[in-house]
């Protein structure tokens, strides 16, 4: 789920629940550090790695690395 907002009513759960499809990983909405980075022509990641945002970026590139590992264990049988 990206641009999560706690502040916000709809929960991750409650979005997975309506679309009968669990939440893996949410992605926080953190405007300040989206918006510099764009404004400054880098990729966010590169000096947020540590913010919210970042951490969970990094837990979907770990989610999806293992699911491809998983994949290709599952072909090579």
């Amino acid at each position: 789920m990206n641009r999560y907002d706690k502040r916000i009513a709809i929960s991750p759960e409650r979005v997975g629940d309506s679309l009968k499809q669990p939440i893996l990983i949410a992605i926080p909405f953190e405007e300040r550090i989206i918006t510099s980075a764009m404004n400054r022509g880098i990729p966010f990641m590169v000096d947020n790695k540590l913010a919210p945002a970042g951490k969970a970026i990094s837990a979907l590139v770990e989610l999806i690395h293992t699911r491809i590992q998983k994949d290709q264990e599952v072909a090579s049988i």
